[in-house]
């Protein structure tokens, strides 16, 4: 349910033009009602109005960052949803999908390593679910699920869930507080 927020919320976002560049547990809230938010569009938006750097920075935590941000290339929504998957995977798991201790250490294990099993090391995770990770994951850009959109649909498959969740009166009120038009999944 939480991840079904999460990516109403981007899908929301990038449909505004922003992509938040640092999707990770830190940056998710979880309210008292059960309710998730996103917090910390800062660097999105500094982008946005060209306050310092560029599309091409890198930024972000190494453990949840996709392989071209670690590398300091051109980011896109498929970046967030990078970010996404490893947050999934941490929620499920307990650890991030690859781990080191510096930016270019994570970045190796990214392009070499295949993605650890989370059915091997937790046998509930279905097998669809685990396909849905996998591609979010994969460390080719052009290989991910191209919308928040479509990545939702996938999971809803995976699941058995319902295939539009609406994003709550939270996403609304973060779309005002951000100046963002209405969700077209609202």
């Amino acid at each position: 349910r939480l991840l079904r927020e999460v990516l109403s919320a981007l899908a929301h976002a990038h449909g505004s033009g922003l992509v938040h560049r640092d999707i990770k547990p830190e940056n998710m809230l979880l309210e008292a009602d059960g309710r998730l938010r996103i917090t910390d569009f800062g660097l999105a938006l500094a982008l946005r109005f060209g306050k310092f750097g560029g599309a091409t920075s890198q930024s972000g935590t190494p453990q949840f960052a996709s392989p071209e941000q670690l590398l300091g290339e051109r980011v896109d929504q498929r970046s967030d949803l990078y970010s996404l998957a490893a947050v999934a995977y941490y929620a499920l798991l307990g650890h991030p999908p690859f781990q080191g201790n510096t930016p270019e250490q994570v970045l190796a294990r990214q392009t070499t390593n295949q993605l650890p099993s989370p059915r091997e090391l937790r046998e509930d995770v279905s097998g669809e679910l685990e396909a849905v990770l996998a591609r979010a994951l994969n460390s080719e850009v052009d290989q991910r699920y191209p919308s928040a959109a479509e990545f939702l649909q996938a999971l809803n498959r995976a699941t058995g869930a319902a295939s539009r969740p609406r994003g709550g009166e939270w996403a609304r009120a973060a779309a005002k507080w951000l100046k963002f038009p209405p969700s077209p999944l609202d």
